[in-house]
């Protein structure tokens, strides 16, 4: 990438596990020291493994946060909907308070679905 582009990079890649694997070109120092992350956050050189990790976590906070919104408002849309069927069973009788007739009509429309 860098020899295609003419720039510097460095690619950090994270195991299931937390733990950092880090390729640079040229080399770190060259790549992480002069850039706005360490001078924002004024951690001297020998901590870049721990600004990493801590940029890692935040990330994966980010992630789970924007996790968390999306199931939140899949949550509301099921109470919502739990809501509307509870009030459309309201104005249903109850199966005990139908007649036979009624029963039986039921049952055959049911069959009717079934079979279709």
């Amino acid at each position: 990438m860098s020899t295609l582009c003419g720039t510097e990079f460095e690619m950090v890649v994270f195991s299931p596990s937390g733990k950092a694997f880090i390729f640079s070109n040229p080399d770190l120092n060259t790549v992480l020291v002069p850039n706005t992350l360490l001078k924002t956050s004024h951690v001297p050189e020998a901590n870049i493994h721990e600004v990493l990790v801590h940029a890692h976590r935040e990330a994966n906070m980010r992630m789970m946060t924007a996790q968390i919104d999306i199931l939140e408002a899949q949550i509301d849309e099921e109470m919502l909907d739990n809501q509307t069927l509870r009030e459309a069973e309201r104005g249903k009788p109850s199966m005990s308070s139908l007649q036979l007739p009624e029963l039986q009509s039921m049952k055959h429309r049911m069959k009717i679905l079934y079979y279709q």
